[in-house]
């Protein structure tokens, strides 16, 4: 008995040493250190469920690891750090941290579920100079490249037979009241290039088919449509044919626009396309421009026909004055 109680002893102070001077306490090297656990550790620190059973009954919270840390006294208080590096060439990930939560019990509805929960409470009336709920840092000082470099990177994956009704990549509740200038989002690097791959609405949540829409004004400093068709230069052709100015009095008499261009109805269902609608304009400008030319030309051949009038009946009259002389006795 006393040669099996000092092997026993033995054993423990191998698992576990603790230093009484310094109030430590140390683990070997090797092994993993399991808390709550059911079976053995499977990782260096493994908390487990404990006896937590397998589906906790509705409005009930499981905390795997909670923590409290208070400092008055210092400039900077962190709660816990975690720090990964990577000394030798390898292709594995290198991650500091991972949260995983998992919804599995077959008849279990669960009213929300965060694998990440980020909380501030400011109960003081000091001055904050900046709260900042999630911050992405990253730093590269080295020689080697980073083919994507992602501040952040959300995933939604639905492989299942279920259905998500909303899918939000990144959503955010309105703002306080007492809030002097609201950003959603802010991006302060004017050569970044902001991608969406879907739609884009400004004031609404119906894009209507088209990639961007607005419900409401908007202003630009400077706007650049570039379309694909012809511009209109090719009214200037020679070959082009011109419709006679009798045809365009015809067709808006009949249709009350003028020909070529859409009527009040059709820009009242459709809107109007800005690329098009100017090349349209100026389609009818270079038109005009060309009936202008037209009745120029007109004109000066009648002022020229007229003066040449002028200038015969001028004639007619000082012929007639001769004669009239010549009758005189």
């Amino acid at each position: 008995m006393k040669l099996f109680l000092k092997s026993f002893i033995l054993l423990q102070s191998a698992l576990v040493f603790v230093n009484i001077s310094s109030a430590q306490n140390f683990f070997p090297v090797t092994g993993n250190v399991g808390i709550g656990t059911v079976t053995a550790p499977n990782t260096l620190l493994d908390i487990g469920p404990g006896t937590v059973p397998a589906f906790v009954p509705n409005n009930a919270s499981i905390s795997g690891l909670q923590a409290k840390s208070i400092n008055a006294t210092t400039n900077n208080l962190f709660l816990s750090s975690f720090y990964a590096e990577q000394q030798v060439a390898n292709n594995a990930s290198v991650e500091a941290a991972q949260f995983y939560t998992v919804s599995s019990h077959p008849s279990g509805n669960i009213a929300r579920v965060i694998p990440i929960f980020v909380y501030h409470l400011f109960s003081g009336a000091g001055t904050i100079g900046e709260v900042r709920m999630v911050q992405s840092a990253a730093a590269m000082n080295g020689g080697g490249t980073v083919t994507n470099w992602y501040s952040f990177l959300g995933n939604s994956n639905n492989s299942g037979a279920g259905s998500i009704t909303n899918g939000y990549g990144l959503y955010i509740q309105p703002f306080g009241g007492n809030i002097t200038n609201k950003y959603g989002v802010y991006v302060n690097d004017a050569t970044a290039n902001n991608y969406f791959g879907g739609t884009l609405c400004i004031g609404t949540t119906n894009p209507q088919g088209y990639s961007l829409a607005v419900n409401g004004p908007a202003i630009f400093t400077k706007a650049v449509v570039k379309i694909h068709a012809n511009w209109p230069d090719y009214v200037f052709d020679p070959a082009y044919k011109l419709p006679s100015l009798q045809s365009v009095e015809r067709f808006i008499q009949q249709h009350h626009h003028l020909p070529g261009l859409p009527a009040t109805r059709q820009t009242m269902d459709k809107g109007i396309d800005l690329g098009e609608n100017q090349a349209l304009l100026l389609k009818k400008v270079e038109e005009l421009t060309l009936y202008a030319i037209s009745q120029q030309k007109r004109v000066e051949a009648l002022e020229e026909e007229n003066k040449k009038l002028k200038d015969l009946r001028r004639q007619v009259e000082e012929l007639k004055l001769l004669i009239t002389k010549k009758e005189r006795p």
